[in-house]
């Protein structure tokens, strides 16, 4: 019966790292959304709803991670000698988890400024239109005055 909590243990870290390994592509493609020169907005949420739901993955494995370890704790501690060989594949998994984690991180941070940089700049495209439509009203309203005659009185007498 623990032998089973054990497998179990194991294959919720080999998920757990393959739902990571889905992130780090998510956020690959999402690097190159916001390294293009027109933000595509539509393919820029697509990518953030996929990570959502990759995310929640995570969080369920964690839990079921926790509950199963809770069970078997006291048993890994106590026969350590006994389950060697898949305590040391829970390390192994454990420590590429790790390593993925940390680029995860550095990529969210890239992207974060990537992001922030292209909403930047459509804030001031933003602004440039808004200036430039204020300023073409400004200007059509000034040259309808220009055309505008007044009446005029004519002198007949000479």
């Amino acid at each position: 019966m623990e032998k089973n909590y054990i497998n179990i243990l194991i294959q919720s870290l080999e998920q757990k790292r393959g739902v990571l390994s889905s992130i780090l592509e998510e956020n690959e493609k999402q690097n190159k959304v916001l390294k293009a020169d027109e933000l595509d907005g539509d393919a820029f949420e697509e990518t953030i709803e996929r990570k959502a739901k990759l995310i929640e993955q995570i969080e369920l494995l964690d839990s079921g991670f926790e509950k199963v370890y809770g069970h078997v704790k006291e048993l890994l501690e106590e026969e350590r000698d006994r389950y060697t060989l898949e305590i040391a594949r829970m390390q192994q998994l454990i420590g590429e988890i790790t390593g993925q984690t940390v680029k995860i991180q550095k990529q969210e941070q890239e992207n974060r400024n990537l992001a922030e940089a292209q909403f930047a700049n459509a804030r001031r495209k933003v602004k440039t239109a808004k200036n430039t439509k204020r300023v073409a009203s400004t200007y059509r309203t000034n040259m309808a005055k220009l055309n505008v005659i007044e009446p005029q009185f004519m002198d007949k007498k000479k």
